[in-house]
């Protein structure tokens, strides 16, 4: 059933976007016919009249065709859901040899049986002079259309995204993938968002309140994995080109078993060559070899990346074939990471610097933890080691170990704790791709510093975790070489904390099953013992803290309690 609406012409509306894309794209002066596609009562009319364009309309409804014409406009009686050349033929006789300046569809396309060939027909018909084509259609992956469906609620109306009469329902990806087939090749937008709520806009009493936790937070889900979350409507220009008949528009599943179990992304500065040589060493003897690595060179010169390809060269072939190396010269210390994980192809990443050390259980662990909890963050336990640099001659460079393993990262996930700093190194948390490639998040690159606690506490907050207290992995601590450690000042570490703090603040968070009992454990366990939440893994507190516990407690400083115990955990 097709329903005719006489919406009138409005600058913020479907119609205006429609006009200023016409107005950039056809020169001025023009004299040639415009042809709207679905015309409806014809609302853009007057004003490509205008433009000193020649206006002619295409419906199927007899009342539309009649209105226009009585108002002294050409327009036509076509149904455009016949097939492709017929359509074509139908169109070409209503122009007869004029020549075609500009063409719209304007919430037309989803009332119709195939789109795509109706795009099809328009793009032969403007093929001959590059005419641009404008197109028009609902976003039914609105946050409130989103907000309704999670509890079930997907009911037609009237008018609006979710019309009784649409046939075909439209996402930006959706747009994007028919129109490319098509030959359609998008050259501008003006997209139409709405300036009220679609409750009120649709009267529907039952809607959940935009300022509910709930709607804030599918809000934020939304706004995270999708630009386009706010739009009421797509508003596109397009120019005609050669279809692409590659692929079909919709989406194509792809056999999971094609993919490897975990990515690796390793970034490097190339100055420490030794060091990357260890850590591809301890990659090879992984009991578990289901892995990529995806290799990033930061600011590389010419003589860094030579000696990273020739010690690639020398892995053995079996791992040599599993590094991807990738190469950027552009951002600071988040801009290769998020270009590591969005080249990433594996079902988890991980993220692990190219000075650490990993055992060979290291992905074998991961996957056992994917075994029992898929789809969280995946954390193992971290130590840490004192090390500096051999120079030894004539033996090439290399690592000397400073001191025992220091169990000083915890074998749990606090998440008290990790709301104020962060204790799990980068590479013993493993994040599952949709975090990327469907919830959109991706590595803060405005931090200098602490973008990894960042990134896991907001990926956190949207799958929870599924923790280890296996030991896999090794933060090497260089006494003898600048890190990002010692390379930014205290106050400049201190600055992205709160920022960081303050980011959070401001988000909607999910928690996880269970971790409500951990959070009121750990609270009942801090109201009689303040410190014993924070006391180690192994329910030992070293003796230089517990001294300081006590002397902070004889001088009643809880803030410098809390900033000594900061310093010991990290």
């Amino acid at each position: 059933m097709y329903s005719i609406y006489n919406n009138s012409f409005g600058p913020d509306n479907v119609y205006g976007h429609s006009l200023d894309l016409l107005r950039k794209l056809i020169p001025a002066g023009t004299n040639q016919v415009h042809l709207d596609v679905g015309c409806g009562f014809g609302a853009i009319a007057p004003h490509i009249v205008a433009m000193g364009l020649e206006y002619v309309g295409v419906d199927i409804s007899a009342e539309a065709v009649e209105h226009l014409t009585s108002q002294g406009l050409e327009a036509h009686l076509v149904d455009i859901n016949q097939d492709r050349s017929s359509l074509i033929s139908r169109l070409l006789s209503i122009t007869s040899g004029r020549v075609i300046a500009s063409i719209t569809i304007l919430d037309t396309l989803e009332h119709v049986v195939a789109p795509i060939e109706v795009m099809r027909a328009v793009r032969a018909i403007a093929a001959n002079n590059s005419s641009p084509i404008v197109i028009s259609v609902p976003n039914v992956t609105h946050t409130e259309i989103a907000s309704r469906i999670v509890t079930g609620n997907f009911e037609y109306t009237t008018d609006g995204l979710l019309d009784h009469t649409h046939i075909i329902h439209f996402s930006s990806q959706t747009l994007k993938s028919m129109s490319a087939q098509a030959g359609l090749f998008e050259v501008a937008a003006s997209d139409t968002t709405v300036s009220y709520p679609l409750r009120d806009m649709h009267l529907d009493l039952d809607a959940p309140s935009h300022h509910s936790a709930y709607y804030q937070l599918i809000a934020h889900v939304r706004r995270n994995s999708d630009k386009f979350s706010d739009v009421y409507q797509f508003v596109r220009a397009f120019l005609p080109g050669s279809p692409l008949n590659t692929s079909p528009w919709y989406k194509t599943f792809v056999s999971q078993q094609l993919r490897p179990f975990l990515t690796i992304v390793i970034r490097t500065i190339g100055t420490e060559l030794y060091a990357l040589r260890d850590t591809l060493l301890c990659l090879s003897g992984q009991t578990d070899m289901d892995f990529e690595v995806v290799l990033i060179g930061h600011n590389l010169k010419i003589e860094q990346q030579i000696n990273i390809e020739q010690l690639l060269l020398k892995q053995p072939g079996y791992l040599r074939k599993k590094i991807k190396f990738l190469q950027t010269n552009q951002g600071g210390r988040a801009f290769p990471l998020n270009l590591g994980y969005k080249a990433a192809s594996g079902h988890y990443i991980t993220t692990l610097d190219d000075d650490d050390i990993v055992f060979g259980n290291y992905v074998e662990v991961f996957r056992s933890l994917h075994d029992k909890m898929p789809g969280r963050l995946l954390r193992v336990r971290c130590v840490s080691q004192s090390v500096r640099k051999s120079n030894v001659e004539p033996a090439p460079q290399a690592s000397i170990s400073m001191g025992p393993i220091q169990a000083n990262y915890p074998a749990d996930f606090n998440l008290l704790d990790h709301l104020s700093d962060n204790f799990t190194p980068c590479m013993s948390v493993a994040y599952p791709r949709e975090i990327i490639h469907t919830f959109g998040l991706d590595f803060d690159e405005s931090l200098s510093t602490a973008e990894d606690w960042d990134f896991m506490m907001r990926s956190y907050f949207l799958l929870g975790v599924a923790e280890s207290p296996e030991i896999t992995c090794i933060y090497r601590r260089w006494t003898d070489k600048i890190t990002s450690a010692n390379l930014h000042s205290g106050d400049e570490w201190e600055k992205n904390r709160m920022t960081i703090i303050r980011k959070h603040d401001s988000l909607p968070v999910i928690l996880a099953k269970g971790e409500l009992r951990n959070i009121r454990n750990r609270y009942n366990a801090a109201s009689t013992d303040p410190f014993k939440h924070i006391i180690a893994p192994d329910n030992r507190l070293p003796s230089l803290i517990a001294t300081e516990v006590v002397t902070q407690l004889k001088r009643k400083s809880i803030s410098a309690i809390t900033r000594r115990l900061r310093f010991w955990k990290r």
